[in-house]
């Protein structure tokens, strides 16, 4: 321990399923922010795999959050 270096384990992160499409959704948008065009949101779901029924629920969070 005298050495400088401290010893580190993985950090684990636990993700509720919709804390998981809230990132991925985060994610897609981070990647597309150069897109010009608009997307609807069946596209946004199928390219973010989030699915249809949740990405309002979580979109909204990610708006209150902000």
């Amino acid at each position: 321990m005298g050495n400088g270096r401290r010893r580190t384990r993985p950090m684990k992160l636990e993700l509720s399923s919709e804390d998981a499409y809230a990132l991925r959704a985060l994610v897609y948008l981070a990647r597309d922010a150069d897109r010009e065009e608009l997307v609807t949101a069946d596209g946004f779901s199928a390219e973010a795999m989030v699915p249809r029924r949740l990405l309002t629920r979580v979109m909204a969070k990610l708006a209150r959050a902000w």
